[in-house]
């Protein structure tokens, strides 16, 4: 089995952020472990580590918190993720499940002024004139 790279742990735990902030910034480890689809453990070594990160307020018995200092963090990752699904299935036409894969791949590697040019790209091809005739040149040249 491949050792996890410290890349790919911050990146997990940026996920369990964005999961906690879509819970509508509290939640607990149960719908936190459902959403993942992991195990409560796994969820519990995570909070407990995020919580030593000064991200979030967590106590066994209780529903996590986001700490508002942190929560400004989340809501970009958030937003990361959201501006890469919209491009990948509104401008590239790939499908909702492929979108979502690529957005949790790049969202962790994608510096914020790429994902406002994205959002910006995808707001401005969406609103043209001619975006049936855009739409149709994409799918005769995209492999999705």
């Amino acid at each position: 089995m491949k050792a996890q790279t410290s890349i790919d742990m911050f990146s997990n735990m940026q996920n369990y952020l964005v999961e906690i902030l879509e819970l509508h910034g509290h939640a607990h480890a149960s719908e936190i472990a459902s959403r993942l689809n992991v195990g409560i453990p796994s969820v519990t070594h995570a909070l407990k580590k995020l919580k030593r990160m000064g991200f979030l307020l967590y106590n066994p018995n209780a529903p996590v918190v986001l700490t508002e200092k942190r929560r400004k963090f989340a809501t970009d990752l958030h937003y990361s993720r959201e501006t890469i699904v919209a491009f990948f299935e509104k401008i590239l036409l790939s499908s909702s499940k492929h979108s979502c894969h690529c957005a949790c791949a790049l969202e962790h590697l994608i510096d914020r002024q790429t994902v406002k040019s994205l959002a910006t790209l995808t707001n401005t091809v969406l609103t043209h004139a001619d975006y049936n005739g855009l739409r149709d040149k994409l799918k005769a040249s995209l492999f999705f």
